[in-house]
């Protein structure tokens, strides 16, 4: 294969992506696409769009779970990246002093990479042109694909989401101590007439509190021959069932305040996002896979199979919503809003250039020694997911947890995919030359 079809191949995939974006950004100057609108399109999207397409593509991603031990490398080849992308972009906001809100937002808009639609697009897009991969080489490239989100979609929905989400709750938290410095402002300012105020409920608060007293005593000796009557109508049965009630209901309370004492506010967020909608379609899609003859009735011809076509007929809007809501957020401009233009410059050149050279480095010798299967689709996935533009999911995310981040979330997108266009070809003429002239 030559360089001209594998640029052509490059050009085939982003060209759909962009289109897709431009309508979005098309919809917002002429169509009313407002950032309201967005916010509530992105819900919709991340709560059934991606959900469908997650558990629909890691329920049919194997066949047993054996050959989830087999590809082992897949999972890891993604917590490889994170465990590079993330401490550079890190330190690269630290280096260049960003404020802690919008070091959040570069660090989380281009440390996770799009791991599912466009390596999908460039994998349809090459097995059309080479037979390199052989007959079935798309199929097992999304099966691949699939098996490589297992560990980055835990970690992106639960380690990213947590992550950006620290800014919503500062934000929060901001704004009730300015709250609370206005309530305390006006309360020096009326705190002569207060005082006035003040003594005098205090004197209606004795004079009640004296009668309560009094009728609190009359209450307490009149119904206690009452309450004895009913207790002796209640059941044995009743009176152990509330006591055990009780006992129980104390004995959580006692956890609960145990895991609020012991457990950081920031493991408890965490936490907490084990339960959002990708990560339970993750955590369920393995379990399909684990009962695969269940599995079976619902997908790949199985007697209840509309089911399984149905989710990935859903599943398959995502893409497009998707990048239609990051064309929306680019709207107002490719400006880095708080970001300086030279540090966009140089996250983008570490996280498109410098990461996949350390990935790709790492890959080839274990592919080559056959630490890892020598299949070529096998290292072209690993190899590509580490060149992948930043995931388009940010988007959606951001638009949920922090608006306030859009500007900057959307502008880095925006050079992100400008750039890679460039990066995913050279990489993928790296990639492609690499696998062949491996020995057999």
């Amino acid at each position: 294969m030559d360089v001209l079809t594998i640029l052509l191949a490059i050009f085939n995939a982003v060209f759909k992506l962009a289109v897709i974006a431009f309508a979005g950004f098309f919809a917002t100057k002429t169509s009313g696409f407002t950032p309201e609108i967005r916010k509530g399109f992105s819900t919709i999207v991340f709560h059934y769009f991606l959900t469908a397409v997650i558990f629909s593509q890691t329920a049919t991603s194997m066949d047993t779970i054996i050959t989830l031990v087999e590809w082992w490398f897949l999972p890891f080849a993604g917590v490889i990246v994170f465990v590079i992308a993330f401490p550079a972009m890190y330190i690269i906001g630290k280096l260049f002093k960003l404020d802690t809100k919008t070091r959040r937002v570069f660090v989380y808009s281009i440390s996770f990479g799009n791991t599912m639609y466009i390596p999908l697009a460039l994998v349809d897009s090459i097995t059309s042109e080479t037979d390199l991969f052989g007959d079935n080489g798309k199929e097992k490239g999304g099966a691949y694909i699939c098996a490589y989100l297992i560990a980055t979609s835990l970690i992106y929905w639960i380690f990213g989401y947590t992550y950006i989400q620290k800014n919503q709750v500062a934000t929060d938290e901001e704004n009730k101590k300015q709250i609370k410095l206005e309530d305390e402002l006006l309360t020096v300012q009326h705190e002569d007439s207060t005082k006035v105020e003040k003594n005098e409920l205090n004197t209606d608060a004795e004079q009640k509190s004296l009668t309560n007293e009094k009728s609190q005593v009359d209450t307490k000796e009149i119904p206690q021959t009452t309450l004895l009557d009913e207790e002796t109508k209640l059941s044995i049965f009743k009176r152990h069932l509330s006591n055990l009630y009780e006992k129980v209901k104390h004995m959580f309370s006692i956890v609960h305040g145990l895991y609020l004492k012991y457990i950081p506010a920031s493991v408890r967020l965490g936490l907490s996002k084990l339960v959002n909608p990708p990560t339970l379609a993750t955590i369920f899609g393995l379990f399909m896979v684990i009962i695969n003859p269940v599995r079976d009735l619902f997908f790949d011809g199985g007697k209840f199979d509309i089911i399984g076509r149905t989710l990935s007929y859903i599943g398959s809007a995502a893409v497009i919503c998707a990048l239609f809501i990051l064309g929306g957020n680019l709207s107002s401009g490719p400006r880095g809003g708080k970001i300086r233009w030279y540090v966009i410059i140089i996250g983008l050149f570490t996280r498109l250039v410098i990461v996949p050279a350390i990935c790709i480095g790492i890959n080839y010798l274990l592919w080559y020694y056959k630490f890892i299967p020598t299949d070529n689709m096998f290292f072209f996935i690993v190899s590509i997911e580490a060149c992948t533009p930043p995931a388009l999911n940010s988007s959606l995310v951001m638009n949920m947890i922090y608006p306030d981040g859009n500007e900057e979330c959307g502008s880095l997108l925006f050079f992100a995919y400008l750039s890679a266009i460039a990066t995913l070809s050279g990489w993928m003429a790296v990639i492609m030359l690499l696998i062949q002239t491996k020995p057999n």
